[in-house]
């Protein structure tokens, strides 16, 4: 939320994006079935259900707010399904870049989150966890060109979210498998 204060101005409607940052993440599990991983997905999903649930939004603002939380299930190829309002495909970068926003945190910031997620797959084998996490930096890393969207989130944020990125990946400390052991 800080961060879209910063750029609230941007947006078409400030409202909406505010509402799916507050419901994006609401559902956020990290085991599922017979006590493995939860998908990502499945999380996003069931916040953008439990949203639909209670809100008492009109039904084409409840589609906007839906959409743009399940954007977030693919940061690099979420696109507006159709502009549900003028400047929606805006609104919707805007959204999916604030979400991405922490990647470009200071390095100690950037660093401390990496560790607050680690000790929520605590349950998880470290060597797993950081392979998991490293395939996940490498791909954000190999599509550097989509990982913000507009040109206001790219200038801000793009080249410190890719130096934290490359220097979780090229930590000295790393595993044998090549996973980062940030810090």
């Amino acid at each position: 939320m800080q961060a879209f204060d910063e750029l609230a101005a941007l947006a078409a409607r400030p409202e909406l994006i505010a509402t799916a940052i507050f419901w994006h993440d609401v559902v956020y599990r990290t085991r599922g079935a017979g006590q493995t991983r939860r998908a990502d997905f499945l999380n996003v999903q069931d916040s953008a259900e439990l949203f639909q649930s209670y809100t008492l939004m009109n039904s084409a603002d409840v589609e906007a707010v839906h959409e743009m939380i399940m954007a977030t299930t693919n940061h690099l190829e979420a696109k507006a399904s159709e502009e549900r309002y003028r400047g929606f495909s805006r609104d919707l970068d805007l959204f999916v870049d604030l979400d991405l926003s922490p990647l470009a945190l200071p390095w100690e910031q950037f660093a401390a989150n990496f560790q607050d997620i680690r000790f929520e797959f605590s349950w998880i084998p470290k060597e797993v966890f950081n392979a998991g996490q490293a395939a996940f930096l490498r791909n954000l890393l190999s599509h550097e060109d989509k990982l913000f969207r507009r040109p206001e989130t790219i200038k801000m944020w793009r080249a410190a979210a890719l130096a934290n990125i490359r220097r979780c990946l090229n930590n000295p400390s790393m595993g044998a498998v090549g996973a980062p052991q940030c810090p």
